[in-house]
């Protein structure tokens, strides 16, 4: 359910309680939800590197996120997508 909601968030680009909802699922350490928050974590950070002064710092995070989830499953199409854009 928090999935859903966190990604009702996203759709509507509240970026803040979205966020909040996907470090919640993390610390469930739920294996399927937890790669999920990551990527979802990873674009959000990503989604706002045009935000301010913070367009290094946003990327770094973005790019942080991917490889999270790929030294876990070197297959994830998402975050090595994801970690392509980022480069």
């Amino acid at each position: 359910v928090l999935c859903l909601v966190g990604n009702l968030h996203l759709s509507l680009c509240d970026w803040e309680p979205a966020q909040s909802i996907f470090d919640q699922l993390l610390q469930q350490k739920v294996p399927n939800v937890e790669a999920y928050s990551m990527l979802c974590l990873g674009n959000i950070y990503f989604d706002n590197i045009k935000k301010g002064k913070k367009y290094g710092k946003h990327l770094e995070h973005a790019a942080k996120w991917y490889e999270r989830i790929l030294v876990r499953d070197s297959a994830n199409a998402y975050a090595a997508n994801g970690l392509g854009t980022v480069l």
